[in-house]
């Protein structure tokens, strides 16, 4: 990077992190003196920098105005006799946005348009065509026959559709697509989507063009089929990327899905490369699919892939989430390192899994990060991993404390010995070492004390220290301890009024209380008190679709609906639509089922019991 680049790139930081506009505009206009004074051979680097950092770090508000005074000297380059130039610029001019001042933006759009026909670089046209369709989307007046969609170049007809989808999206259009549309997607996609394109806005290399089609038409079943059928490719060719992370994105998105595209995510599997790679990510989230298909996968794993492999994490955790014990051959021996999936792993086959987990606990080094995922396996797994005592203990003292401390909590009676030592954590008369190899600290607060506290009633039966500690931690404000509160339950009454003020605080200012803490307050009111007047208010935000974005509040809060029974009521016409949506919620079909079957229980109970 020369030294002008560098400077642009100061400047471009500069000005985004600005607190103030005037020193933005100082930024902006060093920016523009050095495009001015560039030579021909700079100016594409100092644009591609320019374009780099802008998409990096979008800049605030005073950035972008500062940046949007750049628009005449980029309207100087778009004619410009080097095609880098004119993609950039094209490019930048579009991310830019339309700004505030219409009769600029409509000079932009002019510039962009003139000589568009004529421009004969692909980059430079796809990048002229997405500008356009960011700052012009409801006017396709200068190609209303769809020329561009014939064009040679894939690149070009993927941005020519851009603009189409976005002209649609923008007028409301009700008139029918362009004919085959999604042929013409499904074709360009595949051209592309297995190598890099060529001189390619900075940036772009990073979409998922595929994934990005998907979403756009999921909603254009006729023209996604199109798309999708398009990408798949007659036996005996192998299926391809492009085919996989059409259908991984169609079956995460809606319910209504053709089951026959779990068929092409698992024959991806013997594609190899990145095909092999979609599709281990695709059935990772299978859920009840994979019965379908259990003994196909059987069948890959068996053709003898190194448990390292591309693809054998996701066939196992497919295997893993419809309980088919034959994943268990292929868990290697370090089953929790950077595997996602221990803790869905049922705990009926803890007892075949515990050998080994011990086994690692043995030789793993105190800082050893993938300790934590192997703990959290163990806590999900309760009582049954008692056996892993002797090697969880000599932890409790270390920097993994706090994920010993829910083990040992979720363990139970069995874990006694760890009695005292959580007591004094819990009083404050010490805490575990904040490095592998230290000592406890005594005489130290431990930010995990309510933790400890829980663990040491969990363990002894003793709720003083819990009741205690706990609620000095609601009472300073410190944590969201409100799901050890409800584990408490009726014992830690004395608390409930300020859970109360905590659920009238999520409704008065939603913004102030996080929709987990939420969560945790509503099931702590319930549990305390046994009163829905508190707690049904604030489980029903997490039936808006903003809400069922996070599968665990989701999940969560439908339970305790149905908990709560009859005086769930006013969440039945969420809950009914919920069921009857085509849409997936929680963000994949694992997840999504997850939901769908403790509304279709909540459901069954409020009705039932009223």
């Amino acid at each position: 990077m020369g030294v002008r680049e560098i400077e642009v790139a100061h400047l471009v930081d500069e000005a985004t992190y600005a607190g103030a506009g005037a020193r933005a505009e100082r930024a902006a206009e060093r920016i523009r003196d050095v495009l001015d004074g560039a030579d021909r051979g700079e100016t594409v680097n100092l644009l591609a920098v320019l374009a780099s950092r802008i998409e990096d770090s979008p800049p605030r508000p005073a950035a972008h105005a500062a940046f949007l005074a750049l628009r005449p000297t980029l309207l100087r380059l778009v004619e410009d006799p080097r095609p880098g130039v004119r993609t950039m610029t094209a490019w930048l001019l579009g991310g830019l946005g339309p700004g505030d001042d219409p009769a600029e933006t409509a000079r932009t759009v002019a510039a962009l348009r003139s000589r568009l026909a004529d421009d004969a670089d692909p980059s430079a046209r796809a990048s002229r065509l997405r500008a356009l369709a960011a700052l012009a989307p409801g006017d396709l007046s200068d190609d209303p026959d769809h020329e561009e969609l014939r064009h040679p170049v894939a690149l070009v007809r993927l941005a020519a559709a851009e603009r189409v989808h976005r002209h649609r999206a923008a007028s409301q259009s009700q008139l029918p697509w362009p004919a085959g549309f999604g042929h013409v997607v499904g074709r360009a996609l595949a051209e592309v989507v297995e190598q890099p394109w060529p001189r390619r806005p900075w940036g772009a290399a990073r979409w998922d063009e595929t994934q990005a089609w998907v979403r756009r038409l999921v909603d254009q079943p006729v023209e996604l089929a199109s798309m999708a059928a398009t990408l798949t490719p007659p036996p005996p060719k192998p299926v391809s990327t492009g085919a996989v992370l059409a259908a991984r994105t169609w079956l995460a998105t809606r319910r209504d899905a053709p089951a026959r595209l779990w068929g092409t995510v698992v024959e991806g599997l013997w594609a190899g490369g990145a095909t092999t790679d979609a599709a281990a990510r695709a059935l990772h989230d299978a859920g009840s699919a994979a019965v379908s298909y259990a003994d196909r996968l059987v069948e890959w794993l068996r053709d003898g892939p190194s448990p390292d492999a591309t693809g054998v994490r996701g066939a196992v955790a497919a295997l893993i989430g419809i309980g088919d014990r034959r994943a268990l051959r292929w868990v290697p021996d370090r089953w929790f390192s950077h595997w996602p999936v221990p803790i869905t792993v049922p705990v009926e086959w803890a007892p075949e899994m515990l050998p080994g987990a011990i086994a690692q606990l043995r030789k793993a080094r105190a800082d050893d990060p993938e300790v934590s995922s192997l703990l959290r396996a163990l806590a999900a797994w309760g009582p049954v991993a008692a056996p892993a005592l002797p090697e969880l203990l000599p932890l409790l003292s270390g920097p993994w404390a706090w994920e010993v401390t829910t083990a040992l909590g979720r363990i139970g009676p069995p874990a006694r010995a760890a009695g005292p030592a959580l007591r004094a954590y819990a009083l404050g008369d010490g805490r575990p070492a904040r490095r592998a190899g230290g000592a406890p600290e005594p005489g130290m607060p431990w930010a995990g004390a309510p933790t400890a506290a829980w663990a040491h009633w969990r363990i002894t039966g003793d709720p003083e220290p819990a009741l205690s500690v706990i609620g000095a931690a609601m009472r300073r404000g410190t944590g969201s301890p409100f799901h050890l509160l409800a584990e408490l339950g009726p014992m830690a009454h004395a608390h409930a009024e300020a859970v109360r003020d905590v659920l009238r605080q999520s409704q008065t200012a939603p913004a102030s209380v996080g929709p987990r803490a939420r969560t945790h307050a509503a099931e702590a009111w319930w549990r305390l008190t046994g009163d829905p007047a508190e707690a049904v208010p604030a489980l029903l935000p997490a039936l808006c679709p903003d809400g069922l974005r996070d599968p665990w509040v989701a999940e969560r809060s439908v339970e305790l609906l149905g908990e709560i029974g009859a005086p769930a009521a006013p969440a039945l016409p969420a809950l009914d639509a919920l069921l009857a949506s085509p849409w997936r919620h929680g963000g994949g079909v694992r997840s999504d089922e997850a939901i769908r079957a403790v509304a279709s229980a909540a459901v069954t109970r409020i009705r039932g019991s009223g």
